[in-house]
């Protein structure tokens, strides 16, 4: 039950063992990763607040993202689409706090992931993946929701940077889904301030750790 923190795909079982061991070595109570969100859009670089999963759980299933969500996604083009996202949804940080979006201004890594899966070719395919990764055995999911196009998936995992860095875990990630169910990773996860934006996702699953108030 190992992943190999390289990123060559092979011996997986040895290394993802001993990183799962320590990761389920923090009590639950004790987990509370936070991150950066900056309200309006992508040209917005400087840190609004602070916010944690929960937070932008709420966020995502809230109506108030539904008319921005369901415009994109009227739009025909590829390049309508990209200009309307940059300029109408607000985002976060999923992977730490930053003074600015940027990776020379992170103040402290949230110890968490995200991976973006995008081009999804139907909605059953879309819903197999999200069987895949809400059952994988080695990656409790703290937070997957659609992106704001859907065609694509956001899985927000824990990682432990006393393992690994993060451009290591982002590779052995990404080869451990590769070789697993075939799943390509968009690249760009691997920096570090990498903004998601937040769409509109009623269906958005949130670990159920985070829900005990």
């Amino acid at each position: 039950m190992n992943l190999r923190l390289e990123s060559k795909v092979s011996d997986y079982d040895s290394r993802l063992e001993r990183v799962q061991k320590g990761l389920d070595a923090i009590p639950d109570q004790e987990w509370n990763p936070r991150f950066s969100y900056f309200n309006r859009n992508l040209y917005s670089l400087y840190t609004s607040k602070t916010v944690g999963i929960y937070d932008t759980y709420i966020m995502i299933t809230d109506t108030v993202r539904k008319y921005r969500t369901d415009t994109i996604r009227k739009l025909l083009t590829e390049k309508e689409q990209k200009k309307y996202k940059t300029q109408h949804f607000d985002y976060v940080t999923f992977s730490g706090m930053f003074t600015k979006r940027n990776n020379a201004s992170l103040i402290k890594h949230s110890e968490l992931l995200t991976v973006d899966i995008d081009h999804i070719s139907s909605e059953s395919k879309l819903q197999k993946i999200k069987d895949n990764l809400l059952n994988d055995p080695y990656f409790a999911t703290e937070l997957l929701f659609t992106s704001p196009r859907g065609r694509g998936l956001k899985w927000v995992v824990k990682i432990s940077l006393e393992k690994a860095t993060h451009l290591k875990y982002f590779q052995a990630i990404s080869n451990y889904l590769k070789k697993t169910y075939n799943i390509k990773v968009d690249a760009s996860g691997r920096d570090v301030s990498r903004a998601c934006l937040l769409p509109y996702d009623p269906e958005a699953y949130i670990n159920p750790t985070y829900c005990v108030h």
